[in-house]
């Protein structure tokens, strides 16, 4: 996919901020200086980045001319994502991309849910009744026991904190990733590859 006019914009010094809706509509703005240079919008991310390389190019038109009229007033954005930034966006993060010298410098950020308990600890302290140590990779350390839920009676497990390191907070804590690229697409596939910077 190319998107000619949102490469000139950056190289422009505009700034790309990408995030999703209240209705869950992919969401794509242009920014020169804190004014809207172009704007797009679609249930899916890479429609919404064509409708921004399109928007950009005509000059930045008003909503009301092209939402209703060129292309459909969308009410909400697609449940399913169709690709890794339509995931991204999905899960309520925000994608950001300025030039940096001669290259894009792609910024993702937001917030992520710590990892679950593998199933195989589990189902471990599930069939033999005794309380385990389990340490996920952000150095939480945490006792993993056997409980009964009253309503139904089946089996499962509580979690309690036994350590958790300075600074960080447990479940749900806020992330950065970056890339830089030629391109725009270039440095995005960068900042997904990127190791993640805890904030």
């Amino acid at each position: 996919m190319k998107i000619p006019n949102v490469e000139i914009a950056l190289k422009a010094g505009c700034k790309l901020h990408a995030f999703r809706s209240g209705g869950g509509l992919r969401v794509f703005r242009l920014e020169r200086n804190q004014v809207l240079k172009g704007y797009g919008e679609h249930p899916s991310a890479l429609d919404a980045l064509v409708h921004l390389d399109e928007d950009y190019a005509a000059g930045g038109r008003e909503y009301k001319t092209v939402y209703g009229v060129k292309y459909p007033h969308y009410l909400t954005g697609t449940s399913s994502a169709g690709d890794s930034l339509d995931q991204w966006i999905l899960n309520g993060r925000n994608v950001d991309a300025e030039q940096s010298g001669d290259d894009v410098l792609v910024r993702l950020s937001g917030l992520v849910e710590d990892e679950r308990v593998p199933n195989t600890i589990q189902q471990s302290v599930i069939s033999s009744g005794k309380p385990q140590e389990w340490k996920n990779r952000r150095g939480f350390t945490y006792s993993v026991s056997p409980f009964r839920f009253p309503g139904n009676g089946e089996m499962g497990v509580s979690l309690q904190v036994i350590y958790a390191p300075k600074g960080k907070k447990e479940h749900l804590y806020r992330i950065r990733k970056e890339g830089i690229g030629k391109t725009f697409f270039d440095a995005l596939e960068k900042a997904f590859d990127a190791e993640e910077i805890e904030e």
